[in-house]
């Protein structure tokens, strides 16, 4: 294998790399402590939300260190930084994660868009949203795992990609046109069905779905089709916009909790509470310092006083017979 890497990619890819390690998985952890800890949101519901964004969270956990070794295995011209056993495992990993998170996505958009169809208040099981996760958990895993033995079939290779990556994809944006449409021409068919506040929550999950769909539209559209066109795109170029195509990872969670009211509100008065109580431990802290300063002040002017006081009681005891008597000895 040769260097022909530029220098200066690779450094801005191992650089964002990190940066996505740190910000994504700080991040897609406050999406999953809100989904977890929201009242509005039904069990069933959080039962498909949770993979969405357990799976970047795990993605960077486990994936960006070693996609980091990578890059700098290739920056040093070093291809045995990171041995063959780790490679295969983070392409399982990656390849799981990556076709988990984008087939949970589409099952939520599909159930989405049956809530909105439903003339009346569709509610989804807790028994359907589980067995719906468990199935996408089976099907993914099996994918790498096939995959691994049919590295040099290039039409097979197309095939899983299209139907993991680029299906989901389109599914997902199907659903979420044909529920803009919907809305926009059954509000007043929803407003007698359902009351104002359960459908504010329905538009605000929607538009934080849509966030989601849109960000990963936006960095995984490109990804799909280099995939697709590997062989007459450069590997500088495949490895470049498979590092931007990671950008999704720390964004989506970030447009998920500031589209949806509620999770940002919530999300907002922890950061407010957090910011009161670490000022009022500075505070607190200063006005000990003060305190403690102020105490030493005045143990200082008590000496100082104290001192000043037994110096003037020496002079009051120095009488004028002291002085006679001094003299009488002179003389």
């Amino acid at each position: 294998m040769d260097c022909d890497y530029s220098s200066h990619l690779l450094v801005y890819s191992a650089v964002h790399t990190y940066m996505v390690l740190f910000i994504g998985a700080f991040t897609n952890g406050v999406a999953l402590w809100s989904i977890a800890t929201c009242k509005k949101t039904k069990t069933s519901m959080k039962f498909l939300l949770v993979p969405v964004f357990l799976s970047p969270l795990v993605n960077n956990l486990v994936c960006r260190p070693m996609e980091a070794e990578l890059l700098l295995g290739l920056l040093k011209c070093d291809f045995g930084r990171l041995p063959d056993r780790a490679k295969t495992a983070y392409f399982f990993v990656y390849v799981f994660l990556t076709y988990l998170e984008l087939m949970v996505i589409a099952a939520v958009s599909v159930f989405r868009a049956a809530a909105v169809w439903a003339s009346n208040a569709y509610d989804l099981s807790k028994g359907l949203a589980a067995t719906v996760v468990v199935g996408i958990c089976t099907y993914t895993f099996l994918i790498p795992t096939t995959a691994l033995f049919v590295t040099s079939e290039r039409r097979i290779q197309a095939v899983i990609l299209i139907l993991n990556c680029v299906i989901p994809i389109l599914t997902t944006m199907a659903c979420y046109l044909v529920m803009i449409m919907a809305v926009r021409r059954n509000r007043q068919r929803l407003n007698e069905v359902q009351s104002r506040s359960s459908l504010k929550i329905i538009d605000n999950a929607t538009r934080a779905m849509i966030a989601v769909f849109v960000s990963n539209l936006v960095f995984g559209l490109p990804f799909c089709i280099s995939q697709l066109m590997r062989r007459k795109i450069s590997r500088m170029l495949l490895n470049f916009i498979y590092v931007i195509y990671n950008t999704h990872l720390m964004v989506d969670p970030l447009v998920f909790i500031f589209f949806n009211y509620s999770h940002r509100r919530r999300v907002c008065n922890r950061i407010r509470t957090g910011w009161t109580w670490a000022t009022g431990v500075y505070r607190t802290k200063d006005e000990d310092r003060t305190k403690t300063d102020t105490g030493l002040d005045t143990e200082q002017r008590t000496d100082s006083c104290e001192k000043s006081g037994s110096s003037s009681v020496e002079v009051r005891g120095y009488t004028p017979e002291h002085t006679s008597s001094q003299n009488e000895l002179r003389v």
